[in-house]
């Protein structure tokens, strides 16, 4: 909340602790939706039969891993790196 006032060292010093909760919370929410998921499937009766209800509670959790499958791969990739604003102008006077 008041992060601002902190000295740029600090900042600097919790970015990768912040990141790496962050991810790990993320991470715990995506395998609690799909584990609820399932678990509302398979005690809700007869889901060896395979009715409408479970074909779209599949498909709920496989989109559900999908997108965690790709916010991960933005989160890893260098590429898509936020650029600070000096970094940005220093590369446009370059």
């Amino acid at each position: 909340m008041f992060s601002f006032q902190f000295p740029e060292e600090v900042k600097a010093m919790l970015m990768p602790v912040h990141r790496f909760m962050g991810s790990l919370l993320f991470i715990l929410v995506v395998a609690s939706i799909v584990t609820g998921i399932t678990e509302k499937l398979f005690f809700s009766g007869n889901y060896s039969e395979l009715p409408t209800r479970a074909v779209v509670g599949n498909l709920l959790g496989l989109s559900v891993v999908l997108y965690a499958v790709g916010i991960g791969i933005l989160i890893v990739e260098p590429s898509f790196k936020k650029v600070t604003v000096t970094e940005d102008y220093r590369n446009l006077n370059e």
